[in-house]
């Protein structure tokens, strides 16, 4: 996320945490706030995919 806003990309877009799978809502938001916080300034799009965040 840095990098993107570093070379002022339009976006950042996000999958859920592969490896970390979160267990519920509230560890998904954290993970999407610490991508977001990273690039404030850079739209944050989020690509979600139940079946890979086990979070519906």
């Amino acid at each position: 996320a840095r990098h993107a806003e570093t070379i002022q990309a339009n976006s950042i877009l996000s999958l859920p945490e592969l490896y970390y799978k979160p267990s519920n809502i509230p560890q998904l938001i954290d993970y999407l706030c610490n991508v977001g916080n990273a690039a404030a300034n850079t739209p944050l799009l989020y690509y979600h995919i139940p079946m890979l965040s086990n979070v519906n």
